[in-house]
């Protein structure tokens, strides 16, 4: 029935709530992360105002459509788009024909593929149509405001990026950030993201020792 999911959904928000979540600053995160929230096999991800949901298992995904009455109920007229990323997750014998596509998008609004979301005080282009997991790793903002603290002043060599997720952290301070792109594909993204910060940033292609040690790096990040 609704009111369950109402429940569970309202219990989820007011926990996020409870650690200060969204902020000014920061307004993407995890609303549900399955048996943490009582709701094993979903995954529910805010990006401002677009909630992103996965489903892990036969019976959430079959449950999506009360699942989003139930968000709009609990969100009301701050989430204006629900998007399913299922097909990757749901189980792919149990034939439930998984397509990924928005469940409800709010009267005169468009249906957006992507948004530029805030993490502690930094921008990012969160594409949920084409990006890994549910658009972003939401599970790096700690060590992503971490990174920020060490690079304050220093060269910086980013390496081994989907997205890029890091640079953005590094360029509230006095840095120069070269980002190595390892997959081509996310390079206009990262453009776009490295233009909304005030950064001094490089995005190249090359990878080896030789052109590590001629950028001479303060701070090495490594992500994969």
């Amino acid at each position: 029935p609704l009111m369950f999911w109402q429940d569970r959904l309202y219990k989820a928000k007011m926990m996020r709530n409870a650690i200060g979540l969204p902020t000014s600053r920061t307004d993407c995160y995890r609303l549900v992360h399955g048996e943490g929230d009582s709701l094993p096999g979903l995954i529910i991800d805010i990006y401002s105002k677009t909630a992103v949901v996965q489903a892990h298992s036969a019976g959430m995904f079959l449950s999506l459509s009360a699942i989003a009455e139930a968000l709009r109920s609990v969100y009301g007229e701050s989430l204006t788009a629900i998007y399913d990323k299922s097909s990757g997750t749901a189980p792919f014998k149990a034939g439930l024909n998984l397509k990924d596509g928005f469940i409800w998008v709010a009267e005169g609004k468009e249906a957006p593929s992507e948004d530029v979301v805030y993490e502690n005080g930094n921008k990012f282009i969160v594409n949920w149509v084409e990006g890994q997991k549910t658009g972003f790793f939401l599970d790096q903002r700690d060590n992503r405001a971490l990174v920020g603290e060490y690079a304050t002043g220093k060269n910086v060599l980013n390496i081994g990026l989907f997205s890029d997720t890091f640079t953005p952290d590094v360029n509230g301070v006095s840095v120069s950030v070269a980002t190595l792109q390892t997959e081509p594909i996310w390079s206009p993204r990262f453009l776009r993201s490295m233009r909304r910060t005030p950064c001094v940033a490089r995005p190249i292609t090359r990878t080896s020792d030789t052109f590590i040690r001629s950028v001479m790096p303060d701070l090495l990040i490594i992500t994969r």
